[in-house]
Protein backbone atom coordinates (compact mmCIF):
# COMPACT_ATOMS: atom_id res chain seq x y z
CA UNK A 1 0.00 0.00 0.00
CA UNK A 2 2.84 2.41 0.82
CA UNK A 3 5.01 1.45 -2.14
CA UNK A 4 6.03 4.31 -4.44
CA UNK A 5 8.72 4.70 -7.06
CA UNK A 6 11.30 7.50 -6.77
CA UNK A 7 9.39 9.41 -9.46
CA UNK A 8 6.13 9.02 -7.53
CA UNK A 9 7.81 10.15 -4.31
CA UNK A 10 8.62 13.58 -5.80
CA UNK A 11 5.05 14.98 -5.57
CA UNK A 12 4.67 13.27 -2.17
CA UNK A 13 7.79 15.08 -1.00
CA UNK A 14 6.42 18.38 -2.31
CA UNK A 15 3.18 17.71 -0.42
CA UNK A 16 5.13 17.35 2.82
CA UNK A 17 7.83 19.97 2.33
CA UNK A 18 5.86 22.76 0.62
CA UNK A 19 2.22 22.05 1.41
CA UNK A 20 2.74 21.09 5.06
CA UNK A 21 6.14 22.15 6.45
CA UNK A 22 6.60 25.43 4.57
CA UNK A 23 2.94 26.44 4.93
CA UNK A 24 2.91 25.88 8.69
CA UNK A 25 6.33 27.46 9.22
CA UNK A 26 5.36 30.61 7.33
CA UNK A 27 1.99 30.74 9.09
CA UNK A 28 3.57 30.62 12.55
CA UNK A 29 6.21 33.14 11.49
CA UNK A 30 3.41 35.44 10.34
CA UNK A 31 1.52 34.90 13.58
CA UNK A 32 4.59 35.84 15.61
CA UNK A 33 5.13 38.99 13.55
CA UNK A 34 1.63 40.42 13.12
CA UNK A 35 -0.61 38.46 15.49
CA UNK A 36 -3.22 35.75 15.10
CA UNK A 37 -5.98 37.86 13.51
CA UNK A 38 -3.80 39.27 10.73
CA UNK A 39 -2.18 35.87 10.13
CA UNK A 40 -5.59 34.20 9.81
CA UNK A 41 -6.77 36.78 7.28
CA UNK A 42 -3.60 36.43 5.19
CA UNK A 43 -3.91 32.64 5.23
CA UNK A 44 -7.40 32.96 3.76
CA UNK A 45 -5.87 34.30 0.54
CA UNK A 46 -5.30 30.64 -0.42
CA UNK A 47 -8.58 30.44 -2.46
CA UNK A 48 -7.23 33.19 -4.73
CA UNK A 49 -4.03 31.23 -5.32
CA UNK A 50 -6.09 28.06 -5.76
CA UNK A 51 -8.02 29.56 -8.67
CA UNK A 52 -4.82 30.97 -10.21
CA UNK A 53 -2.95 27.66 -9.97
CA UNK A 54 -5.95 25.72 -11.26
CA UNK A 55 -6.17 28.02 -14.28
CA UNK A 56 -2.44 27.96 -15.09
CA UNK A 57 -1.78 24.25 -14.49
CA UNK A 58 -5.08 22.57 -15.36
CA UNK A 59 -6.86 25.14 -17.55
CA UNK A 60 -9.78 25.22 -15.13
CA UNK A 61 -12.39 27.83 -15.99
CA UNK A 62 -12.48 31.01 -13.92
CA UNK A 63 -16.25 31.40 -13.80
CA UNK A 64 -18.26 34.24 -12.21
CA UNK A 65 -19.55 31.91 -9.50
CA UNK A 66 -15.95 31.04 -8.54
CA UNK A 67 -15.06 34.71 -8.19
CA UNK A 68 -18.19 35.41 -6.14
CA UNK A 69 -17.46 32.35 -4.00
CA UNK A 70 -13.91 33.56 -3.31
CA UNK A 71 -15.11 37.01 -2.21
CA UNK A 72 -17.79 35.47 0.02
CA UNK A 73 -15.26 33.02 1.42
CA UNK A 74 -12.58 35.55 2.33
CA UNK A 75 -15.04 38.03 3.83
CA UNK A 76 -16.86 35.24 5.67
CA UNK A 77 -13.67 33.78 7.15
CA UNK A 78 -12.49 37.20 8.30
CA UNK A 79 -15.83 37.99 9.96
CA UNK A 80 -16.13 34.53 11.53
CA UNK A 81 -12.63 34.63 13.02
CA UNK A 82 -12.46 38.29 14.09
CA UNK A 83 -16.17 38.86 14.84
CA UNK A 84 -15.74 42.14 12.99
CA UNK A 85 -13.08 43.46 15.37
CA UNK A 86 -10.16 44.56 13.20
CA UNK A 87 -8.41 46.54 15.93
CA UNK A 88 -5.91 43.74 16.48
CA UNK A 89 -4.49 44.01 12.96
CA UNK A 90 -0.77 44.73 12.71
CA UNK A 91 1.57 45.20 9.77
CA UNK A 92 5.15 44.30 9.03
CA UNK A 93 6.78 43.50 5.71
CA UNK A 94 8.02 40.07 6.78
CA UNK A 95 4.77 39.27 8.58
CA UNK A 96 2.60 40.01 5.54
CA UNK A 97 5.06 38.30 3.19
CA UNK A 98 5.17 35.11 5.26
CA UNK A 99 1.37 35.14 5.55
CA UNK A 100 0.91 35.41 1.78
CA UNK A 101 3.51 32.66 1.25
CA UNK A 102 1.58 30.50 3.72
CA UNK A 103 -1.57 31.04 1.66
CA UNK A 104 0.29 30.15 -1.55
CA UNK A 105 1.80 27.02 0.00
CA UNK A 106 -1.62 26.03 1.32
CA UNK A 107 -3.09 26.32 -2.17
CA UNK A 108 -0.16 24.41 -3.70
CA UNK A 109 -0.95 21.51 -1.35
CA UNK A 110 -3.99 20.78 -3.52
CA UNK A 111 -1.86 20.88 -6.69
CA UNK A 112 0.83 18.50 -5.46
CA UNK A 113 -1.72 16.22 -3.79
CA UNK A 114 -3.72 15.98 -7.00
CA UNK A 115 -0.59 14.99 -8.93
CA UNK A 116 0.43 12.45 -6.29
CA UNK A 117 -2.97 10.76 -5.92
CA UNK A 118 -3.13 10.02 -9.64
CA UNK A 119 -0.62 7.18 -9.24
CA UNK A 120 -0.27 6.66 -5.47
CA UNK A 121 -2.93 5.60 -2.96
CA UNK A 122 -4.24 8.55 -0.89
CA UNK A 123 -3.15 6.81 2.32
CA UNK A 124 0.38 6.43 0.95
CA UNK A 125 0.47 10.08 -0.14
CA UNK A 126 -0.50 11.12 3.38
CA UNK A 127 2.12 8.83 4.93
CA UNK A 128 5.00 9.94 2.73
CA UNK A 129 3.93 13.57 2.95
CA UNK A 130 4.16 13.41 6.74
CA UNK A 131 7.51 11.61 6.53
CA UNK A 132 9.09 14.32 4.35
CA UNK A 133 7.32 17.19 6.08
CA UNK A 134 8.16 15.84 9.53
CA UNK A 135 11.81 15.40 8.60
CA UNK A 136 12.05 19.01 7.41
CA UNK A 137 10.24 20.37 10.47
CA UNK A 138 12.44 18.29 12.79
CA UNK A 139 15.55 19.65 11.10
CA UNK A 140 14.30 23.24 11.39
CA UNK A 141 12.84 23.16 14.89
CA UNK A 142 15.05 20.51 16.58
CA UNK A 143 12.46 20.04 19.35
CA UNK A 144 14.01 16.99 21.03
CA UNK A 145 15.47 18.64 24.17
CA UNK A 146 12.20 20.47 24.95
CA UNK A 147 10.09 17.38 24.26
CA UNK A 148 12.32 15.17 26.41
CA UNK A 149 12.20 17.67 29.29
CA UNK A 150 8.41 17.92 29.21
CA UNK A 151 7.64 14.27 28.45
CA UNK A 152 4.77 12.78 30.45
CA UNK A 153 1.85 10.36 29.87
CA UNK A 154 -0.48 13.35 29.46
CA UNK A 155 1.80 14.85 26.81
CA UNK A 156 1.94 11.54 24.94
CA UNK A 157 -1.87 11.36 24.89
CA UNK A 158 -1.98 14.96 23.67
CA UNK A 159 0.48 14.17 20.88
CA UNK A 160 -1.52 11.08 19.93
CA UNK A 161 -4.81 12.95 19.81
CA UNK A 162 -3.37 15.93 17.94
CA UNK A 163 -1.53 13.73 15.46
CA UNK A 164 -4.38 11.31 14.82
CA UNK A 165 -7.69 13.19 14.56
CA UNK A 166 -7.04 16.73 13.27
CA UNK A 167 -3.92 15.73 11.35
CA UNK A 168 -3.71 12.17 10.02
CA UNK A 169 -7.44 11.45 9.61
CA UNK A 170 -8.10 14.92 8.20
CA UNK A 171 -5.39 14.66 5.56
CA UNK A 172 -6.33 11.09 4.61
CA UNK A 173 -9.87 12.30 3.86
CA UNK A 174 -8.40 15.33 2.08
CA UNK A 175 -6.29 13.12 -0.21
CA UNK A 176 -9.24 10.80 -0.80
CA UNK A 177 -11.36 13.74 -1.94
CA UNK A 178 -8.68 14.95 -4.35
CA UNK A 179 -8.27 11.45 -5.80
CA UNK A 180 -11.96 11.57 -6.76
CA UNK A 181 -11.39 14.46 -9.18
CA UNK A 182 -12.23 17.59 -7.20
CA UNK A 183 -11.03 20.69 -9.07
CA UNK A 184 -7.90 22.29 -7.65
CA UNK A 185 -9.50 25.74 -7.60
CA UNK A 186 -12.37 24.49 -5.44
CA UNK A 187 -10.28 22.81 -2.75
CA UNK A 188 -9.30 25.85 -0.60
CA UNK A 189 -12.91 27.07 -0.53
CA UNK A 190 -14.26 23.66 0.45
CA UNK A 191 -11.53 23.34 3.10
CA UNK A 192 -12.68 26.60 4.67
CA UNK A 193 -15.48 24.57 6.27
CA UNK A 194 -12.77 23.93 8.87
CA UNK A 195 -13.16 27.58 9.89
CA UNK A 196 -16.88 27.08 10.48
CA UNK A 197 -16.25 24.02 12.65
CA UNK A 198 -13.51 25.81 14.59
CA UNK A 199 -15.74 28.80 15.33
CA UNK A 200 -18.66 26.58 16.34
CA UNK A 201 -16.41 24.54 18.65
CA UNK A 202 -15.11 27.76 20.18
CA UNK A 203 -18.68 28.88 20.85
CA UNK A 204 -19.90 25.52 22.14
CA UNK A 205 -16.85 24.25 24.06
CA UNK A 206 -15.02 27.40 25.16
CA UNK A 207 -18.06 29.68 25.52
CA UNK A 208 -16.73 32.25 23.07
CA UNK A 209 -19.19 35.04 22.20
CA UNK A 210 -21.41 34.36 19.20
CA UNK A 211 -22.32 37.75 17.78
CA UNK A 212 -24.38 38.51 14.70
CA UNK A 213 -21.24 39.38 12.73
CA UNK A 214 -19.68 36.00 13.49
CA UNK A 215 -22.89 34.24 12.44
CA UNK A 216 -22.92 36.29 9.23
CA UNK A 217 -19.36 35.16 8.56
CA UNK A 218 -20.34 31.51 8.99
CA UNK A 219 -23.28 31.98 6.62
CA UNK A 220 -21.02 33.59 4.01
CA UNK A 221 -18.50 30.74 4.23
CA UNK A 222 -21.23 28.12 3.80
CA UNK A 223 -22.71 30.14 0.92
CA UNK A 224 -19.29 30.31 -0.76
CA UNK A 225 -18.94 26.52 -0.62
CA UNK A 226 -22.42 26.11 -2.10
CA UNK A 227 -21.78 28.67 -4.85
CA UNK A 228 -18.39 27.18 -5.72
CA UNK A 229 -19.88 23.70 -6.20
CA UNK A 230 -23.08 24.68 -8.01
CA UNK A 231 -23.30 24.43 -11.80
CA UNK A 232 -25.52 27.42 -12.49
CA UNK A 233 -25.81 26.61 -16.21
CA UNK A 234 -27.48 23.30 -15.35
CA UNK A 235 -29.49 24.96 -12.60
CA UNK A 236 -30.89 27.55 -15.02
CA UNK A 237 -32.05 24.77 -17.35
CA UNK A 238 -33.58 22.64 -14.60
CA UNK A 239 -37.30 21.92 -14.41
CA UNK A 240 -37.57 23.45 -10.94
CA UNK A 241 -36.06 26.79 -11.99
CA UNK A 242 -38.28 26.75 -15.08
CA UNK A 243 -41.36 26.43 -12.90
CA UNK A 244 -40.13 29.20 -10.59
CA UNK A 245 -39.52 31.57 -13.51
CA UNK A 246 -42.88 30.67 -15.03
CA UNK A 247 -44.67 31.38 -11.76
CA UNK A 248 -42.87 34.72 -11.36
CA UNK A 249 -43.74 35.84 -14.90
CA UNK A 250 -47.29 34.47 -14.87
CA UNK A 251 -49.90 36.89 -16.29
CA UNK A 252 -53.44 35.83 -15.29
CA UNK A 253 -55.25 38.08 -17.77
CA UNK A 254 -53.25 36.84 -20.75
CA UNK A 255 -53.65 33.26 -19.56
CA UNK A 256 -57.41 33.69 -19.14
CA UNK A 257 -57.76 35.20 -22.63
CA UNK A 258 -55.87 32.27 -24.15
CA UNK A 259 -57.95 29.69 -22.29
CA UNK A 260 -61.20 31.45 -23.24
CA UNK A 261 -60.19 31.23 -26.87
CA UNK A 262 -59.39 27.54 -26.42
CA UNK A 263 -62.83 26.94 -24.85
CA UNK A 264 -64.58 28.76 -27.69
CA UNK A 265 -62.66 26.73 -30.27
CA UNK A 266 -63.47 23.50 -28.41
CA UNK A 267 -67.18 24.45 -28.37
CA UNK A 268 -67.18 25.16 -32.11
CA UNK A 269 -65.66 21.78 -32.92
CA UNK A 270 -67.55 19.56 -30.45
CA UNK A 271 -70.63 21.49 -29.45
CA UNK A 272 -69.69 20.98 -25.79
CA UNK A 273 -69.40 24.06 -23.60
CA UNK A 274 -66.78 24.13 -20.88
CA UNK A 275 -67.34 26.27 -17.82
CA UNK A 276 -64.71 27.30 -15.26
CA UNK A 277 -65.15 26.26 -11.66
CA UNK A 278 -63.14 26.83 -8.47
CA UNK A 279 -62.89 23.15 -7.58
CA UNK A 280 -59.32 22.46 -6.47
CA UNK A 281 -58.02 25.68 -8.09
CA UNK A 282 -59.34 28.80 -9.83
CA UNK A 283 -58.10 27.45 -13.16
CA UNK A 284 -59.63 24.00 -12.97
CA UNK A 285 -62.18 23.29 -15.74
CA UNK A 286 -64.98 20.70 -15.88
CA UNK A 287 -67.88 20.07 -18.21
Amino acid sequence: LFKASPKELVPCALVGIVGLAAANTCYYECMGEVGMSTASVLLYTSPVFGVMLGRVLYREDVTPNKLVAIVFNIVGCVLAVTNGDLSGFHFSVWGVTSGVIAGLCGASLAVFSRIATKTVHPLAVTFWGFVFGGAVMAAIAAPWPDVAAAMSPQLLLLFLGFGLIPTAVAYILYMQGLSMGLETSKVPVVMSFETVVTVLLGIGVYAEPAGAIKVLGIVLVLASILIMNTDFSKLRNSVFVGHVIESMTFKPNAWWTEKSQDMDLFKERTGIALEPTVQESPWYFVR
